[in-house]
């Protein structure tokens, strides 16, 4: 019974782990991201999904300024002129890098 706490701890932190790795490739991959279809597939709510990895649709609202992106009905869509800044824009869902002041490798 003690064991099973920490497993259990273990296998959320994990799946929360993989959610955020498929957030991240669909942006990177295919510069488009469907939050209602990756909530879905995970059987969870778009809040959770925004909760997971620490997203807040105000962050993206310079690149939504600057023609970039459009972001409606929690589809994401980047542009082919953002390719060069899509690492920016994914970075805006990996809730690992919002809490580790020490990266080895940043966008310039």
């Amino acid at each position: 019974l003690f064991w099973h706490k920490y497993i259990n701890l273990s296998l959320k932190k994990l799946q929360f782990q993989i959610i955020c790795r498929e957030v991240i490739n669909q942006i990177m991959c295919n510069l488009f991201l469907d939050m209602n279809c990756i909530a879905d597939k995970y059987n969870i709510t778009v809040e959770k999904l925004n909760q997971i990895t620490n997203f807040a649709e105000e962050n993206l609202q310079e690149f939504i300024n600057d023609n970039l992106i459009s972001f409606n009905n929690n589809i994401l869509n980047i542009s082919k002129d953002a390719m060069i800044i899509v690492r920016n824009i994914a970075m805006l869902f990996d809730p690992m890098l919002k809490n580790n002041n020490n990266l080895y490798s940043k966008t310039i």
